[in-house]
């Protein structure tokens, strides 16, 4: 049986064709006086039979003594591979050795599970598809832990995704690892939690400002009192007059008369801290011609009490 016609790339003239089995005579056998050519293979199925006497084409008697014919053999170029996914290009000599040892689509074995691949997608198999290969967790490596440190088969992945403690929280800055079980309720309590700081930094930030604007009320009554030469007032004294009114109110004739109070404070209040560069103690008394202005006001602290009663 000679070489497929089929395989070359150029088509090859007719008296390089068998004549028993009409494929590509090669190797080429000069059969006859006439130097008429048959393939080797036909040429032994002739012999083991009663044809072996006569050529095939002149039906004259055949040679004793049959050779390779070394003309016709180079003949036998532009050669496909027998794989129809290889490109190579080359003789019909070269072909053999190229199928076995050289050509990227010829089946080879996994060296792990056995498998036949073609040696141009072994490395890819391997890689992607081989059950048997060994393969690193793809969320922790080896901070997945295990007596392989993260490593295992392929086909052990599905069980091992169950246990690994390495899925990623998917809420926004959160660096948490879990697993796949615990995943969905962290992630709920994740997002509650962020929530709730965010109402927190709302909350801090709107009692920051009421603290400025207190502290200010605070300075302001200060201020009042230093250019009227009144009689210096604690600074839990201020900070109820901030909250239910003075005490105390002058009349016009500039007699004291004392003022009824509320019995609870109306409002929550937090703790100011006014700091001056001063050292007396709050509350000190003055007289009327007594300047304050010459004595710097003290670092305040005003606590206020929620719900609490009203006192000095």
């Amino acid at each position: 049986m000679g070489k497929d016609l089929e395989s070359f790339v150029t088509a090859l003239p007719a008296w390089l064709h068998c004549p028993v089995c009409l494929e590509a005579a090669y190797p080429p056998l000069l059969v006859c006086a006439e130097q008429h050519i048959v393939c080797q293979a036909c040429v032994g199925d002739m012999l083991a039979s009663e044809r072996g006497t006569t050529c095939p084409t002149c039906r004259r008697a055949m040679a004793k003594r049959v050779e390779v014919s070394p003309l016709a053999k180079r003949a036998f170029e532009e050669y496909k591979c027998r794989d129809p996914d290889c490109d190579w290009i080359g003789s019909v000599a070269e072909e053999e050795d190229h199928a076995r040892n050289t050509c990227l689509q010829r089946k080879v074995i996994c060296r792990f599970c056995a498998q036949l691949v073609t040696l141009r997608k072994q490395e890819d198999h391997v890689r992607a598809d081989c059950p048997n290969a060994t393969i690193a967790c793809p969320r922790g490596g080896a901070h997945c832990g295990g007596p392989l440190k993260g490593m295992l088969k392929r086909r052990e992945m599905d069980a091992h995704e169950k246990v690994c403690a390495e899925w990623p929280c998917r809420a926004p800055q959160c660096t948490t690892r879990t697993t796949l079980a615990n995943r969905p309720a962290h992630e709920v309590w994740c997002l509650n939690a962020r929530m709730d700081l965010q109402n927190l930094r709302r909350d801090v930030r709107s009692l920051e400002s009421r603290n400025v604007r207190l502290a200010a009320e605070v300075e302001a009554l200060r201020q009042q009192q230093v250019g009227g030469g009144a009689r210096a007032r604690s600074p839990k004294q201020l900070v109820m007059d901030l909250e239910v009114g003075p005490l105390t109110k002058r009349s016009p004739t500039g007699a004291s008369q004392k003022v009824d109070r509320p019995t609870k404070v109306p409002r929550t209040i937090e703790t100011i801290e006014l700091l001056s560069s001063g050292e007396d103690e709050p509350g000190t008394p003055t007289d009327g011609n007594s300047n304050m202005a010459d004595n710097p006001l003290p670092a305040l602290s005003v606590e206020y009490v929620k719900g609490g009663k009203a006192g000095d």
